[in-house]
């Protein structure tokens, strides 16, 4: 939700839902600010000030709502010669990329670039463990980072795994 709003001088002002609560910075003059709210927690807001003696105009209110894709992972087996995982998008929108990775300590070992997956669109991937221990880079406190976008915005999930050697 995008608000434009002219303020007499700074000050506070408080965006509120009935799950949460939001107080933005607003400075002299005209404010352009953004509040990103969850669509599904919408029914009402209320915004207030602080200052009960300030009075705030408020030029437009642009309520905006994109549908992303979200990446969860179903199923994830760690075996003895690969890594087993089903990725699914519980999202309502297809992804635009979606990138896998293996890091250790911030240094990817592992990348694989994947198909887009549409809404409710399942995906098995298979990671060879041998190929991981290649690297020479020991496979224990590993992440599994998944990361994918939409329209310029990025998204990630960190699954920490285990291997033993």
């Amino acid at each position: 939700m995008n608000i434009g709003v002219v303020s007499p001088s700074n000050s506070l002002l408080n965006v509120t839902t009935y799950s949460d609560e939001r107080k933005i910075k607003l400075f002299k003059g005209y404010n352009v600010i953004e509040v990103k709210l969850d669509r599904n927690d919408i029914t009402a807001f209320s915004i207030t000030s602080d200052n009960e003696d300030l009075r705030h105009i408020f030029s437009c209110i642009i309520f905006r709502y994109s549908e992303f894709p979200k990446i969860v992972v179903n199923d994830l087996k760690i075996e003895k010669s690969a890594i087993k995982l089903k990725l699914t998008n519980v999202g309502n929108s297809r992804s635009d990329k979606l990138e896998l990775l293996i890091i250790r300590h911030g240094i990817p070992i592992y990348r694989a670039s994947l198909k887009s997956l549409e809404p409710h669109e399942q995906l098995d991937y298979e990671i060879d463990i041998e190929t991981l221990k290649q690297t020479n880079i020991k496979t224990n406190d590993i992440v599994l980072r998944i990361v994918w976008s939409k329209a310029y915005q990025l998204f990630e999930q960190d699954i920490p795994i285990k291997i033993k050697e």
